[in-house]
């Protein structure tokens, strides 16, 4: 008996291998140097990355830095962020992982719904394109789960520099409703 395209095993076993081929690929990459914000190193490993940037007061920026002087610069269309290099204490990187593996994993489940209706003809189209449907919604599915664990298993390699200090941001916000009045405060170490 030889497999069909469309047989529940075949898909299995493609996913398989879709998942065994992108974990490997992720393994094979390069740990960022710990250098420190201003120095040429620091500013290779930044450039045209998007990154998040934590300041020693708690706040986080997100967005696509570029080391001028004694700070980093980020210019978007809304506003321009200017941050003192001597405030940073930890920069990390920003992947992209769970979208780019739920579009791989929707191409290929897609790809693979798109075979059966190539292969099933004009008798069941309506069969052929709601399998397509289910397959890449299944191929995105494990393709957002590889993502995350992915992100999950490269969370120290995202890492660029880490000073190691402690940061401690704090708020405080009314509570004003119908029903409830007060202040809630927050308070987020690292």
């Amino acid at each position: 008996m030889t497999p069909k395209i469309g047989t529940w095993p075949t898909a299995v076993l493609v996913c398989a291998v879709l998942v065994a081929g992108l974990t490997t690929s992720a393994q094979a990459q390069a740990t960022a140097q710990n250098s420190r914000p201003g120095t040429p190193e620091f500013a290779k490993q930044i450039d045209g990355k998007h990154v998040t940037v934590t300041l020693a007061d708690g706040r986080d920026y997100d967005g696509r830095f570029v080391i001028e002087g004694q700070s980093m610069i980020s210019r978007s269309q809304h506003a321009t962020v200017t941050l003192p290099v001597d405030q940073i204490v930890r920069v990390e990187k920003n992947p992209r992982r769970i979208r780019l593996h739920a579009l791989i994993g929707l191409s290929v489940g897609g790809g693979l719904g798109a075979a059966v209706l190539v292969g099933c003809g004009r008798d069941c189209v309506a069969l052929g394109l709601g399998l397509a449907g289910f397959y890449g919604g299944v191929g995105a599915a494990i393709g957002t789960g590889v993502g995350a664990i992915l992100n999950s298993a490269n969370k120290e390699r995202d890492v660029i520099y880490d000073s190691n200090r402690r940061t401690v941001a704090w708020s405080v916000a009314p509570i004003l409703s119908r029903t409830q009045r007060g202040v809630a405060f927050t308070v987020r170490w690292r």
